[in-house]
């Protein structure tokens, strides 16, 4: 059995339009996945994707208009829907949780590593250009990245 199971979760955005009409958006279309105990799950995807809206809705942190209209999560036998606010706090943080990215401290994937690296440098240290760059190589070799020069523009 796994210890995370989600079977076709739909979270929709509920609200009242201008002309106060009740609209509905889909975020979620029946999301299924499952995760047995010691694994760790990634998810990745193109910003606006659902990646942050399937965990909280996963982990009960959905704010108003975001609804869970269907489907179920159930986490080491217990369907998480159900429970109370007080239950799900006690499981929250305690036995699952999500991290997500920080944006401010997160890599550009369009700007070119080192590029990114030489700013960080200069702006922390005040260094030079050839200071900076010199740097962003020796942090590239101390992580492992093969060929750092190659990999730097």
């Amino acid at each position: 059995m796994s210890l995370l199971s989600v079977q076709d979760l739909q979270t929709h955005f509920i609200f009242r339009d201008i002309d106060y009409q009740l609209r509905e958006a889909k975020a979620l279309n029946k999301v299924t996945l499952s995760l047995n105990a010691g694994e760790v799950l990634g998810i990745v995807g193109e910003t606006g994707a659902g990646k942050s809206l399937t965990a909280q809705s996963i982990c009960g942190l959905l704010r108003p208009p975001a609804q869970i209209v269907g489907g179920s999560v159930l986490f080491d036998g217990k369907e998480l829907l159900s429970l109370s606010e007080d239950e799900i706090n006690a499981i929250r943080g305690a036995e699952i949780a999500m991290v997500v990215q920080n944006p401010r401290s997160s890599l550009d994937p369009l700007t070119q590593i080192g590029k990114q690296l030489v700013r960080v440098h200069q702006t922390h240290s005040g260094g030079t250009i050839l200071e900076s760059r010199q740097k962003a190589l020796d942090m590239m070799r101390a992580v492992g990245i093969p060929d750092p020069l190659g990999r730097f523009n």
